[in-house]
């Protein structure tokens, strides 16, 4: 009887391994029949097109024609010929000309050359439009888009078209160089020293991320703990024109403002996994209002959703730009399996925020971003002033400033307190700062005169 039992085990393993190699032959067969017709034309074209072809770049281009017609922009193929400028990528062998650049009236325009820049060598000033990039037109440009094209691996030179502010047009030829830039500053630089309370009477603090970074988190910290010494009793965080990065380094930031709860949830077909906040190391719930714009992306949206799906901060400015999603990257072997014919880089998940809305701006989909509690706009009449202003606060030569524009506003400016002409031109950071007045004041943050 058990014999017969142990026959009977073995037949239906069989029956059902065979079952399964069936199952496994018809759909290698059924995906082999999808995509005969490709295989068929190429054989065609290598046997009788007129002229012999590189078969490498056939295979490249027809992986990139099904990439570009039906994947998003930020997926890609890197060939076996284009590989090391992949590994360059990925190990973050980059260099670039040292700029902070913000689109302004749909114009790529510099909002400052880093201190002892590149840049700043070359005479950029801020204001610059930035009118080509190596000959290419930047006319829809958006930053993420300029600063891959600005920099780059190795000390490459740049060429750019700029008009300056006399609308006087110049090309600078500029080398690139490594670019050590602070991710954390305060709202003036003094003596190569920054002022995070902005607000001396009402003690709000004030911290800008300018990305996000290993360690952002911590030099975040370091300074929101001077502010606290100080008697910070509320805080400005400002994330406009911030383009992103690590995600570990977002999620430790909200995980600070929050005892609990879901941060971000990324998902996709074969990815489904929440970031959760716990309440070890939270921070004092004072009030807290970020700044965003139009160009905060990926990273610096997480942190500004997640904290205002939890009710945890107040969102002015402007809608952000849209970018959450997560790519994956396959390497891909030669016939020989002994070096590699190329990698494929393809978006797998996207980020959603708590409430469910996905980061990502999706073709066809009205929801994306992050929209501001109050929508507030730099006003036209102040874009040029704020340029000027911001240079000054963070400690450039302001006479540059006064020669480069013809603006009377600019020597007002200097007759002014700093103070005082924060809240006049910079109309996105005086909302915030009204509405920190009215959280401190226990009142619904409300769009208020301006």
């Amino acid at each position: 009887m058990q014999r017969n039992n142990f026959y009977f085990f073995v037949l239906l393993l069989a029956i059902i391994l065979t079952t399964l190699n069936y199952m496994l032959y018809r759909t290698t067969i059924s995906r082999a029949e999808d995509y005969s017709s490709i295989m068929r034309v190429s054989e065609l074209i290598e046997q009788n097109y007129v002229s012999p072809l590189d078969k490498e770049k056939m295979v490249t281009d027809a992986i990139n024609g099904i990439i570009t017609q039906n994947l998003d922009k930020y997926s890609c193929f890197f060939s076996a010929k284009q590989i090391e400028q992949y590994d360059k990528n990925i190990n973050n062998e980059y260099k670039g000309i040292g700029v902070q650049i913000s689109v302004i009236n749909n114009e790529l325009t510099v909002i400052m050359p880093f201190k002892n820049s590149p840049a700043m060598a070359a005479g950029v000033l801020p204001g610059d439009v930035i009118l080509e990039i190596d000959g290419e037109s930047s006319l829809g440009w958006n930053t993420s888009k300029a600063a891959e094209k600005l920099s780059g691996p190795g000390s490459i030179e740049v060429v750019m078209k700029i008009r300056h502010p006399d609308n006087s047009e110049e090309v600078v030829k500029i080398q690139r160089e490594k670019i050590h830039a602070p991710t954390i500053q305060g709202w003036k630089s003094d003596e190569n020293d920054w002022q995070y309370m902005l607000d001396e009477n009402e003690k709000i603090g004030y911290i800008q991320i300018s990305q996000f970074v290993d360690g952002t988190t911590q030099d975040f910290l370091k300074e929101y703990n001077k502010l606290a010494t100080e008697g910070m009793k509320a805080l400005i965080m400002d994330l406009r024109s911030n383009p992103g990065g690590s995600l570990t380094e977002a999620c430790s930031l909200v995980d600070k403002f929050l005892p609990g709860g879901t941060i971000i949830t990324t998902r996709g077909r074969a990815i489904d996994q929440a970031h959760h906040a716990s309440v070890e190391g939270t921070l004092p719930d004072i009030p807290l209002v970020i700044l965003a714009n139009s160009e905060s992306a990926s990273a610096s949206e997480i942190v500004a959703g997640a904290l205002q799906d939890h009710k945890r901060a107040t969102v002015v400015g402007l809608r952000t730009y849209g970018k959450g999603l997560i790519q994956s990257v396959y390497e891909l072997p030669d016939a020989n399996l002994t070096t590699l014919a190329g990698v494929l880089k393809i978006t797998t998940a996207y980020y959603y925020l708590p409430n469910g809305r996905c980061v990502q701006r999706i073709e066809g989909s009205d929801t994306w971003g992050v929209e501001p509690d109050v929508e507030v706009d730099i006003a036209s009449d102040n874009v040029i002033s704020l340029i000027a202003l911001r240079a000054k606060l963070l400690g450039f030569p302001f006479e540059k400033m006064i020669k480069a524009f013809d603006n009377p506003e600019l020597k007002v400016m200097t007759e002014t307190d700093d103070f005082e002409n924060i809240k006049k031109y910079d109309d996105q950071l005086n909302e915030a700062l009204k509405q920190c007045q009215i959280l401190l004041a226990k009142e619904q943050p409300v769009k208020t005169a301006a």
